[in-house]
């Protein structure tokens, strides 16, 4: 699992990718991020998913999309891409293609059905 936060951190997917991998960025390849003076906005929503509590606020995050009890990389993506409110594209590959998509959808998309069943 690759987690980017870079300015164009977009453009690095196409370059990383491969079987069994998941790859998540901030923004598109052609966008800036927008980090503060300690955290990039969609990062830190992402960690913020995966580890049930909001980084900045401490209010409690439900990111668990078929509550099932885990929260997979996939719907940590997903529930970053839904709550980050900066002129930003979070991109997602999973399936090995090397094409990003901007919001995947777990047997609708090629990307999505690896890291619905990928956790950290």
């Amino acid at each position: 699992c690759c987690v980017m936060e870079q300015c164009f951190s977009g453009g690095m997917i196409y370059h990383l990718r491969g079987p069994n991998r998941v790859i998540c960025t901030a923004c598109s390849e052609v966008e800036v991020s927008y980090g503060g003076s300690t955290y990039e906005d969609y990062v830190m929503l992402f960690a913020s998913a995966l580890i049930g509590t909001h980084q900045l606020t401490g209010t409690p995050v439900d990111a668990d999309e078929n509550n099932d009890g885990n929260v997979s990389v996939y719907e940590a993506f997903r529930w970053a891409t839904n709550n980050d409110t900066k002129p930003e594209t979070p991109q997602y590959e999973d399936s090995g293609e090397g094409i990003p998509i901007a919001f995947p959808s777990a047997g609708v998309t090629i990307d999505g059905s690896y890291g619905f069943n990928y956790f950290l």
